[in-house]
């Protein structure tokens, strides 16, 4: 994927930005096809392409954005961290820009995991906190803070 749209998107002015639309999670023989030199977006998906998360898969953002709204280190393992530090930007910063290519994720066996939505009772209920607070920038802010050392919001 070429981010240099994103990257110039908040060089414009952009408080951040996900350069990617549609996620394609590659199934097992076409990760094992790319990985031998096979193109991507060949070869079957595990699921139909879905739109990717904002604060999943990749996001641009400027230096001082991420030490204010780091990725929150208390989700251990798989899920919701993406979705987490996407409401987190949104609160701190303002809507990201957008773009439209596509985000190919390779097949590699599962983390362990309570279901395909929820990675852990911890990071559920880290997570629903910050679902709750999302149209609250203070009570993001509030969460962020929890984090403390270097980017820890004062």
């Amino acid at each position: 994927m070429d981010v240099s749209e994103a990257v110039a998107a908040v060089g414009d002015g952009a408080p951040w930005a996900v350069p990617h639309g549609p996620v394609r999670r590659l199934a097992e023989e076409a990760t094992r096809a790319v990985l031998a030199g096979a193109p991507l977006g060949d070869g079957p998906l595990t699921e139909p392409a879905y739109r990717g998360v904002e604060g999943g898969g990749v996001a641009v953002l400027p230096r001082d954005l991420y030490e204010v709204s780091p990725l929150d280190p208390r989700f251990a393992g798989w899920g919701q961290e993406d979705e987490a530090w996407g409401i987190a930007l949104r609160a701190v910063a303002g809507r990201a820009w957008r773009g439209s290519a596509p985000l190919y994720h390779l097949w590699h066996p599962p983390q362990n995991r309570l279901s395909r939505r929820w990675g852990s009772r911890d990071g559920m209920t880290l997570y629903r906190r910050y679902r709750h607070a999302a149209r609250r920038p203070e009570e993001v802010r509030f969460l962020l803070a929890e984090i403390g050392g270097p980017h820890g919001v004062a």
